[in-house]
């Protein structure tokens, strides 16, 4: 299919829970499973429970989800699990994220593109001395919806991309599936990040509506 090609959008399904659901999307050929280890989230999901499931992985690329966690805490979940990247999606500042271990993707909400979730100041000035942005690799961009921390199956205006230019890749986050993922791709994000909209019930995926949106990124 082409949506293996090498220039093709990305995707990532997030809020995994089930083991059934982990293995068949490793199956697809998804590139990032998330494995959200917020305890105030619906699709939160026990470390030890996630443990066997990011491991027997063969193509898909485990990914944390974390809110505000302690440092020491996201750094033992992630080598408990074996994670490859962490998603920060709370409010965590640039000295928190230059102290992960592994690759961070940073949410930030669509009403602050144009600070990068407040990033920007300290990031053009590690840019200014010459530093790497490493850890940091992706920016998430989900809907602000509430005082919640995304999930809310709410797409946002994604013209905004194009106003508000991000100094990384970016993942599309917020209400995607197959009924506008066609309309999300016009924005050229380097992937897109899966949830509500793949799923029977909080967790637990649709595997149908995957398959479509994969039919729809190997037509794009």
């Amino acid at each position: 299919m082409s949506h293996q090609s090498p220039n093709r959008c990305r995707i990532k399904v997030c809020g995994i829970r089930e083991p059934a659901d982990a293995a068949a999307l490793d199956a697809l050929g998804i590139d990032w499973l998330g494995f959200n280890f917020h305890p105030g989230s619906k699709r939160y999901v026990a470390p030890e429970a996630a443990a066997p499931m990011a491991r027997a992985l063969l193509r898909s690329a485990p990914v944390g989800v974390f809110v505000d966690a302690p440092i020491d805490h996201v750094i033992s979940v992630s080598i408990s699990t074996g994670l490859k990247a962490v998603q920060l999606h709370g409010s965590e500042d640039w000295e928190y994220i230059r102290k992960m271990p592994l690759p961070v993707i940073k949410a930030i909400p669509h009403t602050r593109l144009s600070d990068w979730g407040g990033l920007r100041p300290a990031m053009e000035a590690a840019l200014a001395a010459g530093e790497s942005l490493a850890p940091l690799t992706w920016f998430l961009v989900d809907t602000q919806a509430g005082a919640g921390f995304g999930g809310s199956g709410q797409a946002f205006d994604w013209d905004l991309l194009g106003k508000h230019p991000l100094p990384l890749p970016v993942f599309l986050a917020g209400g995607v599936g197959p009924q506008n993922l066609a309309e999300a791709l016009k924005s050229h994000p380097f992937a897109v990040d899966l949830n509500s909209k793949v799923e029977l019930s909080p967790g637990k995926k649709d595997l149908a509506k995957v398959e479509d949106c994969l039919r729809i990124l190997a037509a794009v």
